[in-house]
């Protein structure tokens, strides 16, 4: 996901981030590193279990182009995920409005099928082109349902590059050296409180992993479990 946004982009930021889940989540971006000599630095960020932002690699290049990232993205070997808001940005400059807006997020933020379906539907009841435009990338790069479940990722946005990278842009910059050092300080010193963090932990679980755990459980009171046999189950809501 490239790391690129206008004024427009980020006010929509400030509606539409996502919440942390506690998984293993992967982003990518870039950093203008000097805005004089136009280098970039092309990251790889993921989450650890307790949401918590994990570099895991960096590569500083002459400029943001299709070769550096193709040189880039096939030595990570990972699956590719677009950033569902630079999407939308792209989308609301012919489609407008606050129905094409929740939509569309509807769309992106489904977990099953159906609802994504659903989403699309109601965008080509408004306009059909919306829907063809919207039809023409992948769900399997914005939208949660498609995601690959192995990388356990289920964020839509590239909001973790975007944190990690306010984190590095306030530093000045006298070598591509110093850069790096720069980040592999920060980057073990966040470790090494992590460690400490954990030594603290009073569940197996990591704390924003149990929160939900426990805030799901007190929801699930309200659901009503029907047996479909060989260890299956089928869930119903209040209204059945």
């Amino acid at each position: 996901m490239l790391n690129y946004e206008s004024d427009n982009e980020k006010e929509d930021n400030k509606d539409n981030e996502d919440d942390d889940d506690g998984k293993d989540d992967v982003g990518m971006g870039r950093q203008d590193i000097d805005a004089y000599s136009r280098q970039y630095n092309e990251v790889l960020v993921g989450l650890d279990a307790n949401s918590g932002l994990f570099p895991m690699a960096v590569y500083i290049c002459e400029k943001e182009t299709q070769s550096s990232w193709e040189w880039f993205l096939p030595n990570l070997k990972i699956h590719l995920q677009y950033c569902a808001r630079h999407i939308f940005a792209n989308f609301r400059l012919t489609y407008k409005g606050e129905y094409y807006k929740k939509l569309f997020w509807r769309a992106s933020r489904s977990c099953n099928v159906f609802d994504f379906k659903e989403a699309i539907k109601e965008i080509g009841v408004i306009n059909p082109t919306a829907k063809v435009w919207l039809e023409g990338i992948p769900p399997s790069h914005w939208s949660r349902f498609a995601y690959d479940h192995l990388i356990m990722c289920d964020h839509v946005t590239n909001n973790m590059t975007e944190a990690f990278n306010s984190m590095i842009s306030t530093h000045g910059v006298a070598s591509y050296l110093e850069l790096l050092e720069f980040i592999r300080r920060m980057v073990v010193r966040k470790f090494q409180e992590r460690k400490k963090e954990f030594r603290a932990w009073n569940s197996i679980f990591p704390p924003k992993v149990n929160a939900k755990i426990l805030m799901n459980s007190r929801e699930s009171r309200l659901f009503i479990i029907i047996s479909a046999g060989d260890m299956e189950y089928e869930l119903l809501g209040g209204t059945g």
